[in-house]
């Protein structure tokens, strides 16, 4: 995939971004809350002395180096399912709130949106 158009309303105006690659614009709108979603609907609680405290909060606090390393990890599936989705079921696929299509193959991969 070359590129994607994002499209979305603020303001009750549609705004259109290109993005050179799909990471890119993952990066700008996952929030922290969603990856400690997926972390802690993917590991179980940490108990310390008695006490549970959810394994997101752990590794962000304990390991913030760590924590960005699985942010990453998070953002690349994501990439990935949407691309597939893209790739083989649809034109316009869609992230919270977000629509996101390919762009045409003729995109000049050395612009910078």
């Amino acid at each position: 995939m070359n590129g994607v158009r994002v499209s979305y309303v603020a303001n009750g105006q549609l705004i259109e971004e290109e993005y050179r690659y799909l990471v890119d614009f993952l990066n700008d709108v996952v929030k922290d809350d969603y990856v400690d979603d997926t972390i802690d609907e993917t590991n179980p609680e940490v108990d310390v002395c008695g006490m549970k405290y959810c394994a997101s909060r752990v590794l962000k606090e304990l390991d913030p180096i760590a924590y960005s390393m699985v942010r990453d990890d998070v953002i690349n599936m994501i990439a990935e399912d949407i691309e597939y989705e893209l790739n083989h079921y649809s034109d316009v696929e869609e992230f919270e709130g977000y629509k996101i299509t390919p762009i045409d193959s003729d995109y000049d991969a050395d612009e910078e949106n």
